[in-house]
């Protein structure tokens, strides 16, 4: 244990003793029950070290029965956590590790480990603690020696006071507290480190400056890593009356109002975050859930120091002052390359997962990857407990090429590993981003399947765009563009509704455009559910008739809406990409000259098609080694209304190339 040495990033804040009379809070724990939850009955607690409540608009001096009223006795959160830990089928080891400062850090590690075994550390997210981890501890301890903590100033650890208006100082305390941790916990070997959230971040600051002890360093929905974007690229004008009471609750934390609401906090919890009984530990009875509740409500109704360390780090809660990947560099150039990193998403996460995709470029597929949980959200490891463990013995067996793990068949996990296969991760919402993910993983499925050589490379519409796009990168296999009614080309017209079919649609059905913009183009499909397939039949019976040389059923209609009934999140991006579905926002024109001009371009239009070839006889005036044809009695889909004649021209201009 560490002992008598000066306190983490040297802060020695001092506080008026009067005051501190009213809003210090001494926290110790004699509770003994049965659980699974083992502790070590020498250590007598209270803490000597209190944390000061300053969670208001000043720090007012609370009369002693108002500060009766709004703290939680500690007591409730031992109780709250061994209720938790109940039902668990190994047995666990609870402890206060010391380090400096006179701080404690609230510990628990798997009494029974296999021999051997890498450990694995576990961090938990911003507003939680180590019970969160409540539906993995069994699975993960099974396998390895398993180590999970409170951070500082958050659950049962030590809750110290951190300056709100220091970020480099709030950042070196959480990160060497984490080290002191470590070090007293007597963990020397290599680990795995896995963190959640805001644990994430400070998992990968933790790696930057300590990495000789990390075997790898997996991050679930981390939480910091993207730059905040200014008010124009969120397309966003905060109101004036938001920033005064921005200003006003400035010392306000996130959980200042359970604080103040005392007893009342633990059904408005309820009321606010109904999505927790959802995500019941162990079974969905009503007991258990109100164990979670609890747990985190006494959490988070401690003393406030752990909230107003992250206020320091954070930028309005959503991003940090100082991101992980950052407009001129990225802080991960400090992690070695022998130090693998994973990123997991849930599908449905409000945390944007473009960054990883940069990273996954940046760092290559050799050790790094992306995996999405489909159908989840921030807490897919509660969510989706099952394909969370299938994905983590992925992960942790450290599988060779070419062998697949149970996550690696599962459907419901899409996996970016060395393969790139194709997959529906996340998508930025900012169209020059999403564009680039689209083409940075076709770049990465070149690699993965061994592509070494020249190629031809054929799109055909929005494929065509993404072909004429990844081409401008990484030109170097693309020996031949074949490009099939291609979208995207074009730059939007000053009024859309004098363009084509547009001047068909009715002047009042035009005023709901604005709407449907915002809706994914095959939103209604997914709406009818099984009806799906009746409703494609009947709006396109044309698509039965195109594909009746080789099917002469319904197989191609259950095809396309199987295809189009998934989880959205390409189409998504492409409704980010394209400006009024018809055209891009970064039409191809505006950067063709960008192409390497050795590379030959075949353009092939449908007479009949809905996209002009307007931009590509443009292209081949000013362009050589660019060729346009077009297809009579075709339309859009010329590979299916002309199959003939289409197959024709590829012989022509492939075979004779």
């Amino acid at each position: 244990m560490i002992k008598n040495t000066p306190s983490i990033a040297e802060e020695d804040e001092l506080t008026d003793i009067d005051q501190s009379n009213y809003d210090q809070l001494r926290i110790w724990n004699n509770v003994q029950t049965q659980t699974n939850l083992v502790k070590n009955q020498n250590e007598q607690f209270p803490f000597k070290t209190t944390a000061i409540m300053k969670t208001g608009l000043i720090s007012w001096r609370f009369p002693r029965l108002l500060l009766d009223f709004i703290s939680v006795s500690p007591h409730m959160l031992v109780h709250a956590e061994e209720q938790l830990y109940q039902g668990l089928k190994n047995k666990y080891f609870g402890e206060y590790i010391h380090i400096r400062g006179d701080n404690s850090i609230w510990t628990i590690r798997s009494l029974y480990s296999p021999e051997n075994a890498i450990p694995i550390v576990l961090i938990h997210d911003f507003g939680c603690a180590s019970g969160i981890w409540i539906e993995n501890i069994d699975f993960l301890s099974a396998r390895h020696p398993l180590y999970m903590f409170d951070i500082l100033g958050f659950g049962r650890s030590s809750r110290p006071i951190f300056d709100q208006t220091n970020s480099t100082k709030a950042e070196t305390k959480f990160i060497e507290s984490i080290e002191d941790w470590r070090i007293a916990v007597g963990l020397q070997e290599k680990f795995f480190l896995v963190g959640h959230g805001f644990g994430a971040y400070l998992a990968t600051l933790y790696t930057i400056r300590y990495g000789s002890y990390i075997k790898k360093l997996i991050l679930l929905d981390p939480w910091g890593f993207n730059p905040k974007p200014d008010e124009c690229q969120l397309h966003l004008s905060t109101p004036f009356w938001i920033k005064c009471l921005a200003y006003i609750t400035e010392t306000w934390t996130s959980f200042s109002a359970f604080r103040y609401l005392g007893p009342l906090g633990l059904p408005v919890l309820k009321f606010l975050a109904p999505r927790w009984k959802r995500l019941t530990p162990v079974d969905n009875s009503n007991i258990k859930s109100d164990t979670l509740y609890e747990y985190l409500y006494h959490v988070n109704v401690q003393p406030a120091s752990g909230d107003v360390g992250f206020q320091a780090l954070a930028s309005w809660y959503g991003w940090a002052k100082e991101p992980i990947v950052q407009v001129n560099h990225s802080r991960l150039e400090n992690i070695s390359d022998e130090i693998s990193i994973v990123f997991i998403y849930g599908s449905r996460t409000h945390i944007d997962s473009s960054v990883a995709q940069q990273i996954l470029h940046q760092r290559g597929s050799d050790n790094t990857c992306i995996k999405i949980i489909h159908n989840a959200a921030h807490f897919f490891f509660m969510e989706k407990p099952i394909q969370f463990h299938e994905v983590m013995i992925d992960i942790l067996s450290d599988l060779s090429d070419g062998v697949h793990s149970l996550a690696s068949e599962d459907n419901r996990i899409t996996t970016t590993i060395r393969f790139a296969r194709s997959s529906r991760p996340v998508f930025s919402l900012d169209s020059i981003e999403a564009e680039k993910q689209f083409i940075d993983m076709l770049e990465e499925w070149r690699i993965g399947i061994g592509l070494n050589k020249e190629f031809i490379l054929l799109g055909h519409s929005f494929g065509g765009y993404l072909s004429t796009s990844y081409t401008i990168s990484y030109p170097k296999y693309v020996k031949q563009l074949v490009l099939i009614d291609p979208w995207g080309f074009e730059k939007k017209p000053e009024n859309i509704w004098e363009t084509g079919r547009l001047q068909r649609i009715p002047k009042w059905l035009r005023t709901f455009s604005p709407i449907m913009m915002k809706l994914s183009p095959l939103s209604g499909l997914r709406a009818v559910g099984p009806l799906g397939v009746p409703v494609i039949k009947h709006v396109r019976s044309d698509l039965r008739e195109k594909f009746k040389r080789l099917v002469d059923d319904d197989r191609i209609l259950i095809y396309l809406f199987h295809c189009n009934a998934q989880l959205p999140t390409g189409e998504k991006a492409f409704r980010t990409i394209s400006d009024c579905f018809a055209w891009a926002k970064e039409p191809i024109m505006d950067r063709i000259h960008l192409l390497d001009e050795k590379i030959p371009i075949y353009f092939l239009h449908g007479e009949q098609s809905w996209i002009t070839m307007k931009s590509s006889l443009i292209i081949q005036e000013n362009r050589e080694n660019t060729f346009v044809e077009t297809i009579k009695e075709a339309g859009h889909h010329i590979y299916a209304d002309a199959p003939e004649e289409f197959e024709m021209y590829l012989k022509r201009i492939l075979y004779n190339n």
